[in-house]
C-alpha cells in the first residue's frame, strides 16, 4: 500500500497551476487556456466530438484516424471530417500557431493520434487522485 501525505495534495494542486490547458468535464464541460476561458463554440460539433474522444481516450496508446473515424462518426467514414474536426480543435486551442508546426496538446504518430497530457489539467483525473489520497489515509 502506497503511502500518502501532504506532498501528494501539493503536487495536485501545483499541477492546476502549472497546466496550460484546464478543462472541466464534472458538471459543465468548460476549457480554460493560459487563464482564459474558450468559449463553447468551437465552429463545428465534430471538433468538440473529437476532442472529447482523445480526451477519454488519454490514457490508451495513440489511436489510428481509422479507428477515431469509425468510432465517432460510422454513418460518414469520412477522412475529411476528421481533417476539419482536427483543424477546429488546433485553431480553437491554439490560434496563432503557424501552419504545419507541431501542435501543443495533440500528438500525432504518423496516422495515431492521443492527447498529450503534459499540460493539460483534468479536474475529473484530479478527482481520482484524491480519492485515492483519501482511501489510503
Amino acid at each position: 500500500m502506497i503511502k500518502f501525505d501532504e506532498s501528494h495534495i501539493i503536487k495536485i494542486a501545483e499541477s492546476h497551476k502549472k497546466a496550460a490547458l484546464k478543462i472541466s468535464t464534472l458538471g459543465q464541460f468548460a476549457i480554460e487556456l493560459d487563464g482564459e476561458q474558450i468559449p463553447d463554440n468551437w465552429g463545428r460539433d465534430k471538433a468538440i466530438q473529437l476532442f472529447q474522444f482523445l480526451l477519454i481516450s488519454r490514457n490508451r496508446s495513440a489511436l489510428h484516424k481509422e479507428q477515431i473515424i469509425d468510432r465517432l462518426w460510422p454513418e460518414s467514414n469520412s477522412n475529411q471530417d476528421f481533417k476539419v474536426a482536427l483543424h477546429g480543435i488546433n485553431k480553437t486551442l491554439e490560434p496563432n500557431k503557424s501552419s504545419r508546426t507541431k501542435t501543443r496538446f495533440i500528438k500525432r504518430q504518423g496516422s495515431s493520434y492521443i492527447l498529450d497530457m503534459q499540460e493539460i489539467w483534468l479536474d475529473s483525473q484530479a478527482m481520482e487522485a484524491f480519492l485515492e489520497i483519501g482511501n489510503n489515509i
